[in-house]
């Protein structure tokens, strides 16, 4: 197994950590040999940096299921003002699509693993991945950025709601990158929810506060 790291941007402010087996997925010789899936962790942390426990450890627990495993770093802070994640996240999909027989991973089983604020951005690209707005603003075919699958743990899935109650508890410390920053239609993916967003794995727990089952429900 080896470590790679893939820079994304320019300003390499967003890039992809490879966790990647270098021997066959099926050791059978006398079977057909069998591309792996890949599994693209985005971790969250607000939009204000991305989440180290939301990271490494889920990479290594999808390796150890025979995946192999990216984790996203995308911008963040002042920096993550829509749509700089956006752009991020569908150049990694792009990259890891171009690179599938490099990485022997079968193009067709890419899926996202998205927490928290990476839930946000997993659903906002897997209701746009389509769109001409994004072709536009990324330079790349939908087929390039399409995810096949889709896991979001607590994500800021109902974009409104997170900022009715941010604004109801008018709570100083609870700081924000650029992208929670303020509510607009075009970000949330409440409002995004459309027939070819892939299959969707989606878990919450009742005890946050912060991020309340009740908005995952209503995306469900």
């Amino acid at each position: 197994m080896k470590s790679k790291q893939i820079i994304l941007t320019p300003d390499q402010k967003a890039w992809l950590t490879a966790l990647l087996f270098d021997t066959p997925f099926n050791t059978n010789a006398q079977g057909p040999h069998e591309l792996r899936p890949a599994i693209v962790v985005v971790p969250g942390g607000g939009y204000n940096y991305c989440s180290q426990r939301e990271s490494a450890p889920v990479s290594l627990h999808f390796s150890l299921q025979g995946y192999q495993t990216f984790v996203l770093e995308y911008h963040c802070g002042e920096d993550s003002d829509y749509p700089s994640p956006l752009i991020d996240i569908a150049l990694a999909l792009a990259h890891i699509r171009a690179h599938a027989a490099e990485y022997d991973i079968d193009p067709n089983r890419i899926a996202l693993l998205g927490f928290s604020a990476g839930g946000h951005l997993s659903a906002l690209l897997s209701s746009l991945w389509h769109t001409p707005e994004l072709s536009q603003l990324t330079y790349l075919e939908p087929s390039q950025v399409q995810p096949n699958a889709l896991i979001l743990g607590y994500p800021v899935a109902n974009l409104k709601a997170f900022s009715d109650l941010m604004a109801a508890r008018n709570d100083p410390e609870n700081k924000f990158g650029a992208m929670l920053q303020n509510f607009t239609p075009a970000k949330d993916p409440m409002r995004l929810v459309n027939e070819l967003i892939p299959p969707v794995f989606l878990f919450t727990t009742l005890e946050d506060d912060l991020i309340p089952a009740e908005h995952s429900f209503a995306y469900a």
